[in-house]
């Protein structure tokens, strides 16, 4: 059985890197205050209008950064006939992701240090800004410089998300309020190439909508952040200049050049340039650098101390957290690999446009939307977190497999059938992880957990685009190559990006049907990443205890005594 008072959010924070003010029975009364009794209950100073409100706030601010990691997945042929400069097509999607993912953590530890609500008002602010420069920008350096911005406050919305619903619901309703994180990430993921198509394939608005919608949904949540989201400061009457200097600078530093180099790395190489080249080379030496460097920074405590580094090492201490930062990794192969490359297999095999090729991702979209619903709620009720570990991982292994066995010749049918399998179990495992950690969060500390398990799928996600990205380029372009020797390597890559589709419209039966052929061999190729990832998750599930942590403890002793009687 769980132990309840170790899984309260704010049992021990005093003694944590992200201590409570005053002392540690304060922070114990803090604990129990927050898990105990509707006169403590963490809202109890709320009115009762307000929490509904702010709740739809922070969740359409999540649902526009996981919109906003996807627009662009059928958007890119209609900014670079616009923006031009193709050579630049990678940084479309670079951009956001490495910016993301590299600032996870540090959005973390600010979190710990600063006021809640101030500091998800600054990554809300920024992501605005960063989509207004995509909508306005005149050329593509403009283009990936709103793209950056975008994900270095899409990291604080990611993780602030989470940090506010940890921090104004109790360990029993938790599940559920996170089931709702999953079901408006879900929907956001999935339907961004579907908004994104839709803009694109209208003359009049055009793809520059599919950001400005960014700053119309801004401007309607923020008077609710201003005015009803309240305060909360774990670091209450800790003077501003005493926590600046807590904050580990050079870690992050360290981390966020791991990331930018690591991912372009993997990104670049072989489709902007040979992994042969010394620009690739370097780019590999420099990541490798620098992880060594963080390491050793973070386990010396060099320049910063024990308990104010970047990485949350307590974590690493936690069996069941280990666990869960594999399972969030793991299972963002599966988020994401359908949502990016199923649009694009209809676009080339059955020609659909922008929007008709995003509409045949409904299928994935209502399932998964459906399954993280169901895992929030039911997982709520009953307080077991295993089973849907298990069957999730399952389902979308054998979904994978299935896709992994598509050719141009499957039927549209089939195609959904395996994606809708890959989906409930995608919604089942990755929505599951923030719930489990937050329970699980060594001396309950939530903000940590959220920090940590934000790290596994920013890390999650990087690697899954930057690798598929990758493998699609490279395996595509030499096997087209192949068939079209008359080409150059630039035309190729041309036409299998969209950007230049006459190249296989003036081809003969012939020719077009292999070019297909060698396309969707590349695409089913991709989907080995997923299979390795929904396998790790299995595996890993079988490692996980077979327990019930989201229970409310008053409720359980009182049921006990009741059996005793």
């Amino acid at each position: 059985m769980a132990n309840a008072k170790a899984a309260s959010p704010g049992h021990g924070l005093a003694s944590s890197p992200y201590p409570v003010s005053g002392s540690s029975d304060g922070s114990k009364a803090n604990s129990e205050q927050h898990d105990h009794g509707s006169e403590h209950h963490p809202r109890a100073g709320m009115k009762s209008f307000a929490w509904p409100l702010v709740l739809i706030s922070i969740l359409c601010s999540h649902f526009l950064y996981a919109l906003d990691n996807t627009v662009v997945a059928n958007v890119q042929p209609a900014i670079i006939a616009t923006l031009g400069e193709i050579d630049k097509l990678p940084w479309i999607s670079v951009g956001f992701v490495f910016a993301a993912a590299s600032v996870t953590l540090t959005w973390g530890r600010l979190y710990g240090l600063f006021d809640v609500k101030i500091t998800f008002m600054t990554a809300v602010f920024v992501f605005e800004v960063g989509t207004a420069v995509c909508g306005a920008a005149p050329t593509m350096n403009a283009f990936i410089v709103g793209r950056t911005i975008c994900g270095l406050g899409a990291g604080g919305i990611y993780t602030g998300t989470m940090v506010v619903v940890a921090a104004f619901t109790s360990i029993k309703e938790r599940p559920a309020y996170l089931g709702m994180t999953g079901l408006t990430w879900g929907f956001g993921t999935v339907l961004g190439p579907v908004i994104g198509g839709a803009f694109a394939d209208n003359t009049h608005a055009t793809w520059r909508w599919g950001f400005y919608i960014g700053l119309c949904v801004g401007a309607v949540a923020a008077p609710v952040y201003f005015l009803l989201l309240p305060r909360y400061d774990v670091r209450k009457g800790t003077p501003m200049l005493i926590r600046f200097f807590e904050f580990d600078l050079v870690g992050s530093v360290l981390l966020i050049g791991a990331f930018v180099s690591g991912t372009c790395a993997i990104d670049f190489g072989g489709s902007l340039y040979a992994w042969s080249d010394s620009r690739i080379i370097g780019l590999f030496c420099v990541f490798g650098v620098l992880c060594i460097l963080f390491t050793a920074q973070q386990g010396c405590s060099i320049l910063t101390k024990p308990e104010h580094r970047l990485f949350p090492g307590d974590m690493l201490k936690s069996r069941d957290m280990v666990i869960l930062f594999i399972q969030a990794s793991a299972s963002n192969a599966c988020v994401f690999i359908p949502v990016f490359y199923i649009p694009l297999y209809f676009q080339f095999v059955r020609g659909d446009g922008a929007l008709e090729s995003a509409v045949r991702l409904l299928p994935y979209v209502c399932v998964f939307v459906a399954a993280a619903m169901f895992n929030g709620i039911f997982m709520t009720k009953t307080g077991y977190y295993l089973p849907w570990y298990i069957v999730g991982a399952a389902l979308s292994l054998v979904g994978g497999a299935l896709m992994f066995t598509v050719t141009q010749h499957t039927a549209p049918s089939r195609v959904y059938g395996y994606s809708v399998l890959i989906a409930a179990g995608a919604g089942s495992v990755n929505p599951a992880c923030w719930a489990v950690s937050q329970a699980k969060a060594p001396r309950g500390n939530f903000v940590q957990a959220s920090a940590f398990i934000g790290l596994a799928n920013a890390l999650g996600l990087t690697l899954t685009l930057s690798i598929s990205n990758s493998v699609f380029v490279n395996v595509a372009t030499k096997m087209v190559a192949t068939v079209l020797p008359r080409l150059n390597r630039t035309q190729v890559q041309a036409a299998i990006a969209g950007t230049d589709a006459h190249v296989f419209q003036t081809l003969m039966d012939d020719e077009r049907m292999r070019c297909l052929d060698a396309i969707t061999y590349a695409l089913s190729r991709i989907y080995i990443m997923l299979i390795v990832g929904a396998a790790t998750s299995l595996v890993f599930a079988m490692l996980m205890k077979w327990e019930k942590v989201f229970v409310d403890p008053e409720k359980e002793q009182q049921d006990e005594q009741k059996a005793q009687v």
